[in-house]
């Protein structure tokens, strides 16, 4: 890929959001639903591509935009946040929340598979381990287990049953969730988007009124020297820049780090700049306002290339166990995430309902997409949880790649027992640290 034929393709881009913007500004029903222009543009161009009707081709560019502007939109999100008491409180519930979630998943899924092998003897065995990799993982980690399972020697289904779990999970992820938001933001339980505000923005059409118009940022250094729009953009880059070279160079040494995925490099690298700037008493230099801005826009292209690009060739075979999988961890992860959650988050319980749903059935492209719903001006501390719980369950899952796969394979009773053990600890984590105060809240 070139500059030319990637500017080529933002051009494309442009045509299909402009496409949304213009749906969502006379079809009324798209602005009650809160679909913004990102996800309408993004379904008209997957509607009208090669795997649908046909009419134009999506550029292969799309599928890789969601792997490097993620990376993006996390250092946006940390660059020049001071870590205090409040935000480690609120990162600790999200982490709870999480790995209640992802060990969860794992045991049921692994349970649930051998049930229904019981019924479709023809199913390959262990194959529930593709519902963990499929709904918390995506494609790509459907993708990643589906060849260890083949270079283990346990045949090729795998991958397949993966990218159909995966295929299913963006689909629930998209209209279950945005369900869900609706129902949320009309029952109040948004914090950025009270319901009368939300309800008043279904008729929000046109140009903003001139007293309403608020600025894109501040300007903290002159103009004369450098625009200050390229220079918060500067700073981004070169934090990424030094959070990719700590990873590519650890790699080296730490086997843990080359499973680390590119997000990590937004995370360390705005770690390690904001130290820099800490030590040169150069803190002043961040504009958080215009750092969100950045991350906004990039989500914008996020959203609508990875809906443009879904892959929705599935294969039919089994698709009926397929279904029930799907249904029933589905199940499984909106109890985490609207009863165990709410009644542990005391900040934003909504918000990170909401991101962990779309990541935990779909992916971080549809977390976002989501979170985007309920949090429009980027105003929440999800994303800044989210990456440094990340960071966090690394550490404590680094073993499943390697040892999941073979346990299942060997002993799968075993592996449901001990990720069973695991989630409740996670559960109970959770409820003991946090279930109070939330109770003294009326939830």
């Amino acid at each position: 890929m070139t500059f030319k034929t990637l500017f080529a393709d933002l051009q494309i881009y442009a045509l299909f959001l402009a496409a949304g913007f213009l749906l969502r500004e006379y079809v009324p029903l798209f602005r009650k639903l809160f679909l913004p222009a990102s996800v309408l543009g993004g379904l008209v161009a997957l509607i009208g591509s090669q795997q649908v009707m046909g009419i134009w081709t999506i550029p292969a560019s799309f599928k890789q935009f969601s792997g490097e502007l993620i990376v993006l939109i996390v250092c946006s999100t940390l660059l020049g946040v001071k870590v205090d008491k409040e935000r480690l409180y609120s990162y600790m519930d999200f982490f709870c929340q999480a790995n209640f979630d992802r060990f969860g998943q794992i045991a049921f899924g692994i349970l649930i598979g051998m049930a229904l092998r019981m019924i479709w003897k023809d199913l390959p065995a262990g194959w529930g381990i593709m519902a963990f990799t499929a709904f918390l993982g995506g494609h790509g980690n459907s993708a990643t287990y589906g060849g260890i399972m083949k270079e283990l020697g346990y045949g090729t289904d795998y991958t397949d049953l993966g990218m159909i779990l995966s295929t299913i999970g963006l689909v629930i992820a998209v209209v279950f969730g945005t369900a869900i938001v609706n129902r949320g933001v009309r029952k109040g339980w948004a914090t950025y988007m009270p319901a009368d505000a939300a309800l008043k923005s279904t008729d929000e059409r046109g140009l903003i009124p001139k007293a309403e118009r608020k600025p894109l940022g501040m300007t903290l250094v002159y103009n004369s020297s450098v625009n200050n729009l390229a220079f918060q953009f500067i700073l981004l880059m070169i934090s990424i820049f030094l959070g990719k070279t700590l990873c590519v160079n650890l790699a080296k040494v730490a086997p843990l780090f080359k499973a680390l995925p590119n997000t990590f490099y937004g995370v360390f690298g705005a770690i390690i700049m904001n130290l820099l700037l800490h030590l040169c008493k150069a803190d002043g230099y961040v504009e958080r306002k215009t750092c969100n801005n950045l991350a906004n826009f990039a989500m914008e292209l996020l959203v609508l290339t990875s809906i443009a690009s879904l892959n929705i060739k599935v294969l039919t075979s089994y698709w009926i166990p397929i279904l029930i999988m799907s249904a029933l961890i589905s199940l499984f992860v909106y109890f985490v995430c609207f009863w165990y959650n709410k009644r542990i988050a005391e900040r934003e319980w909504f918000e990170k309902a909401i991101y962990h749903f779309g990541n935990a059935t779909g992916a971080t492209p549809t977390a976002m997409l989501l979170l985007r719903m309920v949090d429009t001006e980027s105003q929440s501390m999800v994303l800044e949880a989210a990456g440094a719980c990340n960071g966090a369950s690394k550490i404590i899952t680094s073993w499943i790649p390697a040892v999941l796969p073979v346990m299942v394979m060997s002993n799968p009773w075993l592996s449901v027992w001990m990720n069973l053990a695991l989630m409740m600890g996670f559960f109970a984590l959770g409820w003991v640290l946090f279930r109070k105060k939330v109770r003294a809240l009326g939830r």
